[in-house]
């Protein structure tokens, strides 16, 4: 393509090593992504770094929002929560998020790149079935509800042997989608065991509570109404354990390069490592690179691997 990526941005400032993405077999041009930036730049009155800079901030304040998305307005409160950054780019990006964050742990797995397949093929069987109720928790029949949770409860148990799953690895999540009612949206509210009158009560508690959780506000002496009963019906997979990763290399880098960060608004001569080769401690600036994935490891952060390969990075000074 002929217009400027984030890619691009990170080539032009020394984050990517050209000659070394997918171990060399992927080849990149900076003398392209130079020339991108520079007819960017000339629009906006900047040179090409300067433009570079400004794609990597946007980007960055863009994915910062979509974590506000899943963590505050969730209820979270983000500095509580340490960060993991997976994917071929996500590491690059991680600290400059961190950091917008307040969060001052990030964790980054063995291989970033391959992150999700490891967690397609690890992760546990799952089917989620529904069955609509809507009724007021005031006249909802409870023998009924509970018999659509048998229902489903059945469909999921056979699904489950189809797969393979033997019984002992079977397990199910009883939710109910809940409102206020004349609202537009619900809530989903857990409920474990046989549904009973206690379980109405208990749904109605916990559905006040998560309105406050989540709005701000509850009213106790509005009408709530069930609307859907749900499952979850689970198989659990045995997961295979990580293994060592047997590396025993120094922190010192394979070779230096100028590397510019935002938080200095300057470049820096940075050290570059393998990290197959790397040793468990290394202070930031620095460039990690490995076959799937590059972290770059701003400055005032430290980052520590651990045997099994997983690295842990940081927040030393703010």
């Amino acid at each position: 393509g002929s217009e400027a990526t984030i890619t691009d941005a990170n080539l032009v400032l020394g984050r990517l090593n050209p000659s070394d993405l997918l171990g060399g077999e992927m080849k990149v041009y900076p003398e392209n992504a130079l020339k991108v930036y520079r007819e960017l730049g000339s629009r906006l009155g900047i040179d090409e770094y300067d433009a570079a800079v400004s794609v990597i901030r946007i980007a960055n304040s863009m994915m910062g929002k979509i974590l506000r998305i899943v963590s505050v307005e969730r209820g979270n409160d983000p500095r509580d929560f340490s960060l993991v950054a997976f994917g071929g780019a996500g590491p690059m990006h991680v600290c400059a998020l961190a950091e917008e964050l307040e969060i001052n742990r990030i964790i980054l797995p063995r291989n970033p790149g391959m992150f999700s397949a490891l967690g397609l093929l690890t992760a546990d069987l799952f089917h989620d079935y529904s069955n609509p109720v809507l009724s007021g928790t005031d006249d909802v029949d409870p023998d009924a509800v509970e018999e659509l949770f048998s229902g489903m409860e059945e469909q999921g148990r056979s699904t489950l042997e189809v797969e393979g799953v033997p019984e002992s690895r079977h397990r199910f999540l009883r939710t109910l989608d809940m409102r206020y009612r004349g609202q537009g949206f619900e809530l989903n509210v857990e409920t474990g065991g046989r549904f009973t009158g206690k379980s109405v009560n208990d749904a109605l508690n916990g559905f006040h509570g998560k309105h406050m959780e989540v709005y701000g506000y509850m009213d106790e002496g509005e009408p709530v109404e069930i609307v859907n009963a749900k499952l979850r019906a689970i198989g659990l997979l045995e997961t295979p354990g990580l293994v060592d990763s047997g590396n025993d290399g120094r922190s010192e880098p394979r070779e230096t390069r100028k590397v510019y960060f935002e938080s200095l608004e300057d470049w820096s001569d940075t050290g570059v490592y393998d990290r197959d080769n790397m040793g468990k401690e290394v202070e930031g600036p620095a460039i990690v690179e490995q076959y799937d994935s590059t972290t770059v490891v701003y400055p005032g952060w430290t980052m520590r691997q651990d045997g099994k390969g997983i690295m842990t990075l940081r927040r030393v000074r703010k």
